[in-house]
């Protein structure tokens, strides 16, 4: 609606900034994996346990200005976080300051004036933007982690990747022994693979299809 109005001439900018000034974009969090829980290690350190962040607690999360994200205890009041100790989710180190925290102010400015990444221009109609795939990569149809990857954003482990062995057969069952031992795979686990791919019943692990991948980079 402030968009509407905005374009439309019935807000100026200086009413929708001090409209959202004083509140900050912050979002609700479960610490529902691994990697999220221990990034709050140093802030958990000689806290006793009743004041520890533990698995599966709730957890607040911001949008951060320059490339620090922060994540904070849970509290009643989110925007008292903005002014206590925080965690950089990409780091792990503790800071403080306002200064690292976007205000809605700013998330509406640049939701506002994002660039358009699947079509060319920028106002009025916009056309279609034209795309040569260079490779295809099967995925997931969504990520192994919805809620986190929503709030926190994708990274390289946010989908699970499928790779398509079935090309690459012939140079599994010419591997070396030495090859192999230096990925990880030894003699015996080598000498199952190779039978599994003559008998046709080749489905490996998601670990064996890692240590595969990383012996045929170099093959």
């Amino acid at each position: 609606m402030n968009i509407l109005d905005y374009h439309y001439g019935n807000k100026t900018i200086d009413e929708i900034k001090e409209k959202y000034l004083e509140y900050f974009a912050i979002s609700e969090l479960t610490v529902s994996t691994p990697f999220l829980y221990s990034r709050f290690k140093k802030i958990n350190h000689r806290k006793p346990f009743s004041k520890k962040i533990k698995p599966f607690n709730f957890c607040l999360v911001g949008f951060g200005n320059e490339s620090v994200k922060p994540i904070a205890p849970y509290r009643k009041n989110p925007s008292e976080a903005v002014y206590d100790d925080f965690i950089d989710y990409n780091t792990g180190e503790i800071h403080c300051g306002e200064q690292f925290w976007k205000n809605l102010k700013q998330i509406f400015w640049e939701y506002l004036n994002h660039p358009e990444s699947k079509f060319d221009g920028n106002k009025g109609e916009l056309q279609r933007k034209h795309i040569k795939a260079g490779k295809v990569t099967v995925i997931g149809k969504e990520s192994s982690n919805l809620e986190e990857s929503e709030i926190l954003g994708l990274d390289d482990n946010s989908y699970q990747i499928f790779e398509n062995l079935s090309l690459d057969k012939k140079k599994i069952l010419s591997t070396r022994l030495k090859d192999a031992l230096a990925v990880g795979i030894s003699k015996n686990q080598l000498y199952r693979i190779k039978k599994k791919i003559r008998n046709n019943n080749f489905r490996p692990s998601r670990k064996t299809i890692q240590k595969l991948l990383k012996l045929l980079e170099n093959f």
